[in-house]
């Protein structure tokens, strides 16, 4: 104060300057300790959470996004400060504003608001605005085996908004998406020379690309379900059924069976341990060999893969030959639903004796009866319910019993 009274350059004695400053410092300085206590007090609240119009906070490049917060008690204006790459558009000084993303917005960054009045400013309130980075998509919906010249075959993954899907096919050898890129939801032709490849698809914004979803995708047909079947029988057993699901996009089926023994589909007998059939259940004629049932699935592209089941013996049956006897006895087609064909070996040794058939339901009835009156007998179906009996041949106190299946 005595410097003001004195000047910049005060005489030596600047009594009266010291003597001003005495009376009127004290009062001065409380005066202005009350002045900011008073602004202190009536400074603006924090503003409440920052709202996003759509409830969305993450964004990408080229997007305009509202926000606003609730007004604050005793503020007149409002400070926003937006994420780098944010610019505002209109709304600065209010409760609500526009922000517009340029290419600049390449990462998370916080948009900031703060509330003012002619004393003093709030503190901040913020909010963390994340880039909306598409996510990879989700699992892929289709058939995936079989698609040997397949056409219009759909596939999917569930919708995401504010995405588009960039679909492709690895090795297409000529298939192509028909119809759908660029949508959640499309369709494929696949060419006669697909062999395997995968289906890709990428979710796509103006944030960027996501990470590749993809499904492994064969011409050939997939692997059989659970075969359906006994898994320990009697060697020389017959008419031993087995079975699967049917294969998508199958044309047929390739079934083995151990040496020796034979396959029928209900229709034909095999000449072999294999056959090519449109059925998926067959009935296995076994011989003395034990050893796997396998069953694959085929179409023109090539083999799907093979499922198998493995069969144990644990008992005999008579069969066609019994060890030590001179005759044997042989049915054919079996299962069978028109006739059986029941044959005897070295029938002229039985010349003198008649053989008899008896045909022995599963609650062990006799249900049909007659005599042979040479070495083939044929026994029509038709006088059996569809069903597996038990055919008994007697010759004088010697008999041999064949298991038949009787079909629809």
């Amino acid at each position: 104060m005595s410097r003001i009274w004195g000047g910049i350059h005060p005489p030596c004695d600047d009594i009266p300057g010291r003597l001003i400053a005495i009376e009127i410092a004290a009062d001065a300085f409380s005066k202005a300790e009350g002045y900011f206590a008073c602004c202190q007090a009536n400074a603006p609240s924090t503003p409440g959470t920052i709202q996003a119009v759509g409830g969305n906070t993450k964004v990408c490049p080229g997007e305009t996004k509202t926000y606003s917060v609730a007004n604050v008690a005793g503020a007149t204006s409002y400070t926003w400060i937006p994420p780098a790459g944010g610019v505002i558009v209109s709304g600065q000084g209010t409760t609500s504003i526009v922000v517009n993303y340029t290419s600049a917005f390449t990462a998370g960054d916080s948009l900031k608001v703060i509330a003012n009045n002619s004393c003093a400013f709030s503190a901040p309130r913020s909010t963390l605005i994340r880039r909306n980075s598409p996510a990879v998509p989700g699992l892929i919906s289709g058939t995936n085996f079989g698609l040997c010249n397949q056409s219009n075959v759909p596939y999917s993954v569930p919708t995401y908004a504010g995405v588009t899907h960039n679909w492709n096919i690895t090795n297409a050898s000529g298939s192509v998406v028909a119809s759908g890129q660029g949508s959640n939801t499309i369709t494929v032709n696949f060419s006669p020379s697909f062999v395997s490849g995968n289906l890709t698809v990428t979710a796509n914004n103006g944030c960027g690309t996501s990470t590749v979803r993809k499904l492994a995708l064969k011409a050939t047909p997939a692997a059989p379900g659970t075969i359906t079947g006994p898994v320990s029988v009697c060697a020389n057993q017959q008419s031993v059924p087995y079975s699967i699901d049917p294969i998508a996009n199958a044309s047929a089926y390739v079934w083995t069976v151990p040496s020796g023994s034979r396959i029928f589909d209900g229709t034909t007998l095999s000449n072999s341990a294999t056959m090519t059939t449109q059925s998926t259940s067959v009935f296995v004629n076994f011989k003395n060999t034990p050893g796997k049932v396998i069953v694959k699935g085929v179409n023109a592209c090539g083999n799907g893969t093979a499922k198998n089941i493995a069969v144990s013996f644990g008992c005999r049956e008579e069969a066609d030959k019994v060890l030590g006897s001179e005759w044997s006895v042989s049915v054919f087609p079996n299962p069978s639903s028109d006739y059986f064909l029941v044959t005897l070996t070295d029938f002229e040794f039985f010349h003198a004796i008649t053989p008899v058939i008896e045909v022995i339901d599963v609650l062990g009835r006799i249900v049909f009866t007659d005599s042979f009156t040479q070495n083939v007998y044929e026994l029509s179906g038709g006088t059996l319910s569809p069903g597996i009996y038990t055919a008994i041949i007697s010759v004088g106190n010697e008999s041999k019993s064949l298991k038949i299946v009787k079909t629809e």
